[in-house]
């Protein structure tokens, strides 16, 4: 013998149905396929012209974004100018 349908399994399976639907939609929203590069990203590389003297080196320097979760600058194969005579240059 079948169980009858009730009114109240047929709104249990349309209200689970339509979770699943509008979930659905919203990950689809996630998604991101975009190829194109972060505008934003920072080279971890220190160019040369910032090694030419103390005063690019410091704009270089300036020029960096303040960030507490960045990858650290590569500096193993990098010597920092040094001068003299030169005014420590502000930050």
């Amino acid at each position: 013998m079948k169980t009858p349908i009730t009114h109240d399994a047929i709104r249990r399976t349309l209200q689970a149905a339509a979770l699943v639907s509008i979930s659905s939609v919203l990950l689809a929203g996630c998604n991101n396929d975009d190829d194109a590069p972060d505008t934003l990203a920072v080279t971890l590389e220190v160019p040369a012209s910032a090694t030419v003297s103390v005063a690019a080196w410091t704009q270089f320097a300036a020029s960096l974004p303040a960030s507490e979760s960045a990858d650290p600058l590569r500096l193993q194969a990098v010597d920092p100018p040094t001068s003299e005579t030169a005014e420590p240059q502000p930050l």
